[in-house]
């Protein structure tokens, strides 16, 4: 048998998971025997790998029974691989249009179950399988896509694995007749989802979205430090930013809701700093390139749902307009923020914010003026043509000297911005223009004045005398002219 020559003894269980004879170690199991019609307990060691003790010791304790050895491991360990519970979750889509959402179904079976309709009209996609017992769970083939992870945590129906086929009634001729199953939602058994199996993958689903928050605020502490916009670890390292808070007013503000955002302004009233790190961690996190497939990362999908896209924005501009953060907000929205520097196997390239075009032109001309500075002594478009964008890269420096390489500026920006700073120009020119015109009349107007001032010094007459003056002197020298 394979448990006396070092192979996996459940190499038959999910054999494509099995790590084999190179990958199966000795574990000790504990081995309850008869002998002598009393009970003994003796410490075996069984080879199995890491997938199959991983997934036995998650179900049950390390025990096994039986007359012999061999009986106890053939009836006894390797029977709790066959005899639980196996759910698969299942993505059907139609042929017709494979690269829709889909579908998802719970189905319940045993270890052989397979593809739930073989030859229907649908491109089955398998999302995952799990061992389920008496609250626990052990995921043969992991559940890793946050959407599925969101619907397991409040699926409401489990289907069951049916026979091939069913018995019907012929409508034709009365008698029973075998037919085959083609819709899982309709000739299915089903049954109401465990609470266990809801709150196993809700649990998951936020542990992994903590990490990647954590990676997030990671890329904050270490990004965002340039000062005339903010510097997180010197405005906001203090504070403690929960996972929850931010899940919260994201939800609030793609859904409106005023009074959980106006809860949380006079929650933090005497602290502004927190408030505003919350918010920033709302914007940075639906922007940060490796949270953006993550579901607690993404905003409304604009073509699904449009209102809740332009609301979630819309909100979120104003939030940062009423806090006085407007000019910080459009810096980043205009030139992101890259890693500055790249490891010799590029892993940092995606470890990037993304520009937004969508709160550039909620910005501009709404609520920051394109002739005000908003970095130093630069206009938005000015800002734009001239924000860092080179990144390091360690693995390209050539002959000693340093290698930067510089990322693509968002030209959708560049192509708003630019009219309206020829705009701007053409009023700057106009303006100059006036300021010179009436600069000239006043001045006219200035020496008018002081001729008649001196005339009527000189010849000790009045206003009008001096203006009867004036005319006679013009007559005379248009008269000599001709």
């Amino acid at each position: 048998m394979d448990f006396m020559n070092n192979n996996c003894v459940a190499k038959k269980y999910f054999p494509h998971k099995c790590q084999g004879k190179y990958g199966a170690q000795g574990r000790e199991i504990v081995f309850n025997h008869q002998e002598l019609e009393q009970y003994s307990e003796s410490i075996e060691t069984v080879h199995m790998c890491d997938f199959h003790y991983n997934w036995i010791i998650t179900l049950s304790p390390l025990k096994m029974s039986g007359e012999t050895l061999c009986d106890a491991i053939e009836n006894d360990l390797l029977a709790r691989f066959r005899d639980h519970t196996i759910f698969r979750i299942w993505r059907h889509y139609f042929k017709q249009y494979p690269k829709g959402d889909g579908t998802l179904y719970l189905l319940e079976g045993h270890e052989d179950d397979n593809m739930p309709l073989k030859g229907d009209n649908h491109i089955w996609e398998l999302e995952g399988v799990f061992c389920y017992i008496q609250s626990s769970i052990f995921e043969l083939v992991p559940v890793t896509k946050p959407d599925v992870m969101n619907w397991l945590s409040t699926n409401k129906v489990i289907y069951l694995y049916p026979a091939k086929t069913y018995e019907r009634n012929s409508k034709e001729t009365g008698s029973i007749v075998p037919e085959e199953y083609t819709n899982i939602a309709r000739d299915f058994e089903f049954f109401g989802s465990y609470v266990d199996i809801k709150e196993y993958f809700w649990r998951k689903n936020e542990a992994n979205e903590s990490i990647v928050f954590q990676c997030c605020l990671s890329f904050m502490c270490d990004e965002l430090t340039d000062s005339r916009i903010f510097d997180w670890n010197v405005v906001y390292g203090d504070y403690r930013v929960k996972m929850e808070d931010v899940y919260l007013m994201k939800k609030a503000l793609v859904s409106g809701n005023q009074p959980t955002l106006d809860r949380y302004k006079q929650s933090y009233i005497t602290c502004k700093p927190h408030l505003h790190a919350i918010m920033w961690v709302v914007y940075v996190s639906t922007n940060h390139e490796l949270y953006l497939n993550n579901s607690f990362g993404k905003t409304p999908d604009l073509y699904v749902d449009e209102k809740g896209y332009n609301r979630f924005w819309t909100n979120l501009v104003d939030m940062f307009v009423e806090e006085g953060l407007a000019n910080p907000l459009l810096c980043l929205a205009i030139s992101g923020e890259r890693q500055r520097e790249v490891g010799i196997k590029k892993r940092d390239h995606n470890n990037v914010m993304h520009t937004n075009f969508e709160v550039v032109k909620m910005l501009i001309p709404a609520h920051v003026n394109a002739f005000d500075n908003i970095y130093d002594d630069l206009t938005p478009w000015q800002y734009w043509n001239c924000y860092d964008n080179r990144v390091f890269n360690i693995g390209s420096s050539a002959n000693g000297h340093d290698a930067y390489e510089e990322f693509s500026r968002d030209e959708s920006i560049g192509n708003f911005l630019r009219p309206i700073q020829y705009q701007i120009n053409g009023q700057r020119e106009e303006i100059d223009g006036m300021e010179t015109g009436e600069i000239q009349e006043e001045n006219k107007s200035t020496n008018q004045e002081q001729v008649f001032q001196d005339i009527m010094k000189i010849y000790g007459v009045d206003r009008k005398g001096a203006e009867e003056k004036i005319d006679n002197m013009v007559k005379r020298v248009v008269v000599e002219h001709y």
